[in-house]
């Protein structure tokens, strides 16, 4: 049953969010060749480099809107009697919305990457391959980092895989985190939009009190613990900086926060809607 509500809900999204990846894409490729054509500032380049920022930020935006939107009338407004009738758990609901929301989000994300390197490649022409400069970076990275450190193509390996269990990790967060400040608000019995938004802010401020309290507490057990999360930002910049294992031991650790947040908000959003489920 989960399958059949994923599709209706990529569907429903798809209709919305897939013309306007399209006119990202299409106004990524005018820009560049504008900018191509033209070296200098005029009309032409300003109207197209004005309605690509606009569609990136309608991508965001929409994205967004569209997240808190279907979660909000399909299972906490009047289509809920219909939802909450259908044979599925209260568990099912809420995996087909996170998984839906965070396959948006990466896919929005990767559709973006896409519109600069067009936009790159359509402005430098032929000269320069955008697509060919990103992946030889990339391979040059990873073969210094190899190389520097003694790693090996598994350590490699790992990494890229904790990569995105943290990239996937971090963007259900993002709609788990939304989806239970919803259903904290829907529990005022009015201004529930002010309740959401309230219990968002709430939410943020906890992750971060509980963030410095645990950072405070590492530091005092183990004066290298904290470094080795530091290092993984500045890692981004000087793959060299750190050994294979730090960056290890940080992504994962990273990932798993990820995951742990997103477990605690799942939990508030599941029993909420299943035991305090109050729908006008």
């Amino acid at each position: 049953m989960l399958g059949k509500l994923l599709k209706y809900e990529m569907q429903a999204m798809g209709r919305i969010l897939m013309p306007l990846y399209g006119v990202l894409l299409v106004l990524s490729v005018a820009f560049g060749l504008s900018l191509r054509q033209s070296n200098q500032y005029n009309t032409g380049n300003a109207t197209f480099g004005s309605l690509y920022g606009a569609a990136a930020a309608a991508v965001m935006i929409v994205t967004l809107i569209l997240i808190i939107q279907r979660f909000y009338r399909n299972l906490l407004g009047s289509e809920g009697y219909l939802m909450f009738c259908l044979p599925v758990s209260t568990g099912q609901h809420m995996a087909n919305k996170i998984i839906s929301a965070t396959f948006w989000i990466i896919l929005g994300g990767l559709v973006g990457l896409l519109s600069v390197i067009l936009l790159s490649t359509m402005a430098t022409g032929p000269t320069i391959n955008f697509a060919e400069t990103i992946r030889q970076t990339i391979t040059q990275a990873a073969g210094s980092l190899m190389q520097e450190n003694g790693s090996t193509q598994s350590g490699m390996i790992i990494l890229v895989i904790e990569g995105i269990l943290f990239l996937v990790g971090s963007c259900a967060e993002i709609a788990a985190k939304l989806y239970a400040a919803i259903a904290i608000g829907h529990q005022w019995s009015s201004h529930r939009a002010l309740g959401a938004v309230l219990a968002f802010v709430g939410i943020v401020i906890i992750e971060i009190i509980l963030g410095n309290t645990m950072s405070i507490i590492t530091a005092g057990v183990d004066d290298q613990a904290m470094p080795i999360i530091f290092k993984l930002s500045s890692t981004m910049m000087t793959l060299t900086s750190t050994t294979m294992g730090n960056l290890q031991m940080a992504l994962g650790l990273l990932a798993g926060v990820a995951f742990a947040r997103l477990a605690i908000c799942w939990f508030i959003s599941w029993i909420l809607l299943d035991r305090r489920l109050n729908l006008a």
